[in-house]
């Protein structure tokens, strides 16, 4: 018993340091988009991402939504989750991604 607790500890110890560095180095070098490019018939709208209130999914597109308008894109939410920055994007049910600063009010069901 002490064998095996002396073998599996430094392992979990080197895996934990080891994936603290990788976390270190990713936000060191991550950068998050800060436009989209949208096409539409046969032009390309550059569109700002902090202006995004929300994205869901209406299968195979995702919709955009900003105050006053709607934009489809071919993007899954998949990959905007990694494109979007985490600390104003989340993830708030499988078919939506939300900005933060336009929540005004949660409430419970």
């Amino acid at each position: 018993m002490t064998i095996l607790v002396y073998v599996f500890v430094p392992f979990t110890f080197y895996t934990i340091v080891k994936s603290q560095k990788e976390k270190s180095i990713l936000n060191r070098n991550s950068s998050f988009i800060s436009f989209i490019d949208i096409k539409q018939n046969t032009t390309i709208i550059k569109l700002e991402v902090n202006t995004i209130q929300s994205i869901e999914t209406d299968r195979p597109y995702s919709v955009l939504r900003t105050e006053d308008r709607k934009f489809l894109h071919s993007n899954s939410l998949k990959a905007f989750e990694r494109l979007l920055d985490p600390t104003v994007f989340l993830r708030v049910h499988r078919k939506a991604i939300i900005n933060k600063n336009f929540v005004i009010k949660l409430q419970s069901r």
